[in-house]
């Protein structure tokens, strides 16, 4: 074993075990939650779902900042209240994404949250390393919903690849007791999470080919509305419907191997429980696979499928 499996108590000495070991930041919109209440001037970020009072006041103030007012009453009754720009209004198939990519990495939230409030775990190498991957990967939930609210299709498809490939490596080792989890690289672990999550495979491949872009799929960011003067799209916005259902089953993916893990600790949580066969199974009842099959059903209405 390695000097990291001689510790007395790696969760308590790497402070994972301690409130202060991890901030999930439920207080406080991200990055990822915000949007421009204001075009053209100072710019400023707003929640998504701000209310239209809460709107209104953010933009008097930027309104008077620039103009050097100070009437923040005036300024919201003569410009702002009257503007063309009086509510934040987003098409229903947006509003429809922003809605089920904020309940999807709420859902990715309390699995992390759930797992993370496990007092007791083992001090073994594998488990350590399967966990700590695990919780910090709620970083990579927010950075897909970023770039799937920014219509950044290509950008998802990498950051997607990586959420799954650390969804793999951290169930292949989430057992193991010696060293062995430093020779298993997270591109090579696919095959091993189709024990628990069957369709990982061709998420996989579908991931791969939209992170590397090969020239089969770039005319995605083509435009040739005017085939005398073609163009590029920067963002892509008509692949959302498309990004969101990935997002949805990297989710799935995610809460099904915290699940696996915690049971290997507790032997029963969530959705997965150790039989006293030992054998393994996964409930299909289970809350992120039915939110899977929601976004599913209403990405399909919402394309005319």
């Amino acid at each position: 074993m390695t000097r990291i499996a001689e510790r007395k108590s790696l969760w308590h000495i790497h402070g994972l075990s301690e409130n202060r070991g991890i901030v999930f930041g439920d207080e406080f919109a991200g990055l990822e939650d915000l949007t421009l209440a204001t075009r053209g001037g100072t710019p400023v970020a707003v929640p998504f779902d701000i209310s239209q009072r809460e709107l209104n006041n953010v933009r008097s103030a930027a309104l008077a900042h620039q103009l050097g007012l100070k009437s923040l009453d005036y300024i919201r009754r003569e410009y702002v209240e009257r503007g063309p720009q009086h509510t934040l209004r987003f098409p229903a198939t947006y509003r429809y994404l922003l809605d089920a990519s904020a309940q999807l990495k709420s859902a990715a939230r309390e699995a992390a949250k759930g797992y993370h409030a496990i007092r007791e775990k083992p001090d073994r190498p594998g488990l350590f390393g399967a966990g700590s991957a695990l919780l910090r990967l709620f970083v990579s939930f927010r950075s897909a919903v970023f770039l799937l609210r920014n219509g950044m299709h290509f950008e998802f498809g990498l950051v997607g690849r990586l959420i799954l490939e650390q969804i793999a490596w951290s169930y292949a080792v989430h057992q193991l007791v010696d060293d062995q989890m430093f020779a298993l690289n997270p591109q090579s672990q696919i095959t091993k999470l189709k024990e628990i999550v069957p369709s990982a495979g061709r998420l996989y491949g579908t991931l791969s080919e939209q992170g590397h872009i090969p020239p089969t799929i770039s005319i995605r960011y083509l435009d040739f509305t005017n085939p005398a003067d073609p163009g590029v799209h920067m963002t892509m916005y008509q692949y959302g419907g498309i990004d969101l259902t990935t997002l949805a089953r990297l989710t799935d993916a995610y809460c099904v191997c915290i699940d696996v893990v915690a049971a290997s600790i507790k032997g029963e949580w969530g959705a997965a429980r150790i039989r006293q066969d030992g054998a393994l199974s996964v409930s299909k009842q289970r809350p992120s696979l039915r939110l899977l099959r929601q976004v599913e059903k209403r990405v399909r209405a919402l394309s005319g499928d």
